[in-house]
């Protein structure tokens, strides 16, 4: 199992919900859950709130063409690669370049 990975599944099964004399709540963090609903949203406010791990919401490709897609900030996928408006990039790289960009805009809003 991927570090990463590891770490999801840590805090899921720590804000687990249990019964306690009278009602269920989380294990962790004593808030009550009224149903799987409720304990729904604790969890994601507890996944999106893990240090050092950034969820985010894809944008949609603003143009689809059969040979590739373009999204906000002029980046274009096409087969086998990414490009933006300066350099040509693999997949991997392009993951690793977006990673940094979330890591440098987390401790922007920290300082």
């Amino acid at each position: 199992m991927s570090e990463l990975r590891q770490r999801l599944a840590d805090a899921l099964r720590e804000h687990l919900y249990e019964w306690d004399e009278d009602h269920w709540h989380c294990a962790k963090c004593e808030i009550p859950v009224t149903g799987t609903e409720d304990w729904a949203v604790h969890v994601a406010d507890v996944l999106l709130s893990l240090p050092g791990i950034a969820i985010v919401e894809l944008p949609e490709p603003m143009n689809l063409s059969r040979s590739d897609s373009t999204f906000p900030h002029d980046i274009v996928a096409y087969p086998g690669g990414v490009m933006d408006c300066d350099c040509d990039l693999k997949p991997s790289d392009a993951r690793s370049i977006a990673a940094a960009l979330l890591a440098a805009a987390n401790k922007a809003e920290e300082q």
